[in-house]
């Protein structure tokens, strides 16, 4: 028996998780850097004392984590006619990398120089030679990454509704107020909020990072550059905000159904126009955690281009097939709904549900599957398309599709595979643990055949009366099936990889008892492949999905 934690435990574990960052973040930055400061401030007022300097030395720090320096000076002076001696250089003290700063501290203090120090006139002991604000006090800045971490994830659990305690004994569509109402507002928002947190904390340790280590890395100057553009990034959200601010996705449908429809209005705060149209998607998705990494696998993806002239409405209606997974929390499920045209750009956690459908649900339904079936028998392939559809000379029609048909993923992909195994070299190289190098040497080898396939793999399909036919051909190695249309139930489309932000389908020839093939891979338009579905259904006869 699993144990599912509740919402209620998931937020309060979830709050002292980032209650320990923000916590760590305030007593290290009180460390690092206001007590530091408050000393440099109170320093302004000690008088300047003669001294002179004793000895002097960079001392050096080693232990698991590499070597370490730090200033070593010891000066004598005179108060009130008592000697006392101190070691303090500046108020920041400890060690970090970097030899030739420190060295070059320590050869303007040789020991007998005659220097000037600062004493503490409430305590003669408590001198300093270097009073004021030095670059190395920049690392106290460091922790408040910590604390952006911390308050931004307290603050995240308080205002995102996941998180809020389900009202008892009612649906769970109707958990979340926004569902319930049948309002969803856009994250449009938070995702500008979320990009300057990472633009700010990126910058603070990108600077802080450079100014330490720029004298033996030079090559840290780079991460500055990519904080100027996470600046960027959060100034273009910014602008977004201003321009379009929060959308409203009014639900006509509650909740969405699996096997019937997602509906409503999108209401935009002004009239807008896209001359290209606004592109809307809806995603069944499952959030995976492996360790701190956490990944998202869309699990079913359908598009719509709509026509937006000068209105601050537009209307949504997907189909949703009847074998797609519901909203699940303990499952990880969810179903996203996202808007994107020109600059506008819009994101809505929708509820979608196995439930008993309402007269109108079923009329919404039935709307949404006649419209996606009058787009695909309308739609026309571009002329530029690399798959190709003609008579064979067997009878029936041939699907060819040819190797390299999306060299942008392509290309893409085999950067990242260079990429990865050049890491794999250097952790042989560098003698890393052999499991480490047979895992991600594992890893490289899938990337590998990945990119070969996307290559040099070719593939036809032979759809006739009597049978579909699929040969694949690679590096001048052939593999024909040959499958009796008696044997055939039907062709699906199938989520297959992902590049970026962009999804590509396969189609799969599905069996009268259950078993699938895949016939057709890595179509980057989805419109594209349900009419390529369509049309091998058609040349083989075989009598297509009715209406729900």
């Amino acid at each position: 028996m699993k144990f599912a934690p509740s919402r209620g435990m998931s937020r309060t574990v979830t709050i002292l998780f980032f209650s320990v960052f923000l916590v760590a973040g305030l007593v290290a930055t009180w460390f690092l850097l206001f007590r530091p400061l408050a000393r440099v401030h109170d320093a302004r007022q000690w008088p300047a004392t003669p001294c002179t300097v004793v000895s002097s030395e960079v001392q050096s720090h080693s232990d698991s984590d590499g070597t370490t320096y730090s200033v070593h000076i010891v000066y004598r002076y005179t108060v009130n006619g008592h000697e006392y001696q101190s070691r303090r250089y500046d108020f920041m003290g400890g060690s970090s990398s970097g030899y030739k700063g420190k060295q070059a501290v320590v050869r303007r203090y040789p020991p007998g120089k005659k220097a000037v120090c600062y004493v503490n006139p409430r305590d003669p002991s408590d001198a300093v030679l270097e009073p004021r604000f030095t670059p190395m006090m920049l690392v106290g800045l460091f922790p408040l990454i910590f604390v952006a971490v911390g308050a931004g994830g307290v603050v995240w659990v308080f205002t995102n509704k996941s998180f809020r305690k389900p009202i008892e004994g009612v649906p769970p569509w109707q958990s979340r107020s926004d569902w319930a109402e049948g309002r969803i507002v856009s994250s449009t928002k938070p995702a500008m909020l979320v990009m300057w947190v990472v633009a700010i904390i990126w910058n603070i340790a990108a600077w802080t990072v450079t100014l330490m280590l720029m004298d033996r890395f030079p090559w840290v100057v780079l991460f500055p550059f990519i904080g100027v553009w996470l600046l960027f990034a959060a100034f273009r959200l910014t602008r977004r905000w201003q321009q379009f601010g929060d959308t409203v996705f009014e639900m006509t449908t509650q909740p969405g159904a699996v096997g019937g429809a997602l509906a409503g209005t999108l209401r935009l705060r002004q009239f807008v126009r896209f001359d290209g149209g606004l592109k809307l998607t809806l995603r069944c998705i499952r959030v995976e955690t492996s360790g701190d990494n956490t990944t998202e696998h869309a699990l079913w993806t359908d598009e719509q281009t709509v026509t937006v002239d000068g209105a601050d409405t537009v209307p949504v209606n997907f189909y949703i097939p009847p074998e797609c997974a519901e909203t699940d929390a303990a499952s990880r499920v969810l179903w996203r709904l996202e808007a994107k045209g020109a600059d506008y750009s819009a994101q809505f956690e929708a509820p979608v549900f196995r439930v008993a459908q309402s007269e109108a649900q079923i009329a919404a339904a039935e709307k949404a599957f006649a419209a996606k079936q009058a787009a695909v028998a309308s739609y026309q392939r571009p002329a530029d398309s690399p798959i190709r559809v003609e008579p064979s000379w067997r009878g029936g029609t041939d699907f060819y599709f040819p190797a390299a048909r999306n060299p942008g993923a392509a290309i893409g992909l085999a950067i990242f595979m260079v990429a990865w195994t050049g890491a794999v070299a250097a952790m042989i190289m560098f003698k890393a643990p052999i499991l480490l190098i047979v895992v991600f040497g594992f890893i490289d080898l899938i990337v590998l055949a990945v990119v070969f396939g996307l290559w040099f793999s070719a593939s036809r399909v032979t759809a006739s009366r009597d049978a579909v036919t699929v040969t694949r051909v690679a590096f001048g190695w052939r593999r024909e099936r040959v499958v009796p249309v008696t044997d055939i139930a039907g062709f699906k489309l199938d989520v297959g990889m992902t590049a970026g932000a962009t999804t590509y389908y396969d189609i799969k020839l599905v069996r009268r008892d259950g078993k699938t093939d895949t016939v057709g891979s890595a179509i980057k338009d989805k419109l594209e492949a349900e009419w390529l579905a369509a049309e091998m259904t058609r040349c083989a006869g075989i009598t297509p999905a009715s209406a729900p």
